[in-house]
């Protein structure tokens, strides 16, 4: 996966995020709906290293299809500690 960190307004002083998995990635739905729900989970685990106020955007990549949730909760944390 790969992190793109956006600032974002809000009154809310709470992370927020998106994944995005192209048809290119996963053709089919039910596959881009669990790398979806396993990129959800993964943020909701590990939203005490995100940055307050800020939204990020996770594109999926083409080892997403076949990761474990626990490959996915790596990548994502990691990617979260190296924004400051």
């Amino acid at each position: 996966m790969s992190i793109s960190p956006r600032k974002v307004e809000s009154s809310k002083n709470e992370p927020k995020f998106a994944c995005v998995v192209s048809k290119k990635i996963a053709a089919h739905a039910a596959d881009r709906n669990r790398i979806r729900r396993l990129c959800r989970e993964a943020f909701r685990s590990a939203a005490g290293a995100a940055h307050k106020a800020q939204a990020h955007i996770f594109y999926a990549k083409k080892e997403s299809k076949t990761a474990t949730f626990h490959d996915v909760t790596a990548d994502v944390k990691s990617l979260l500690s190296q924004i400051k």
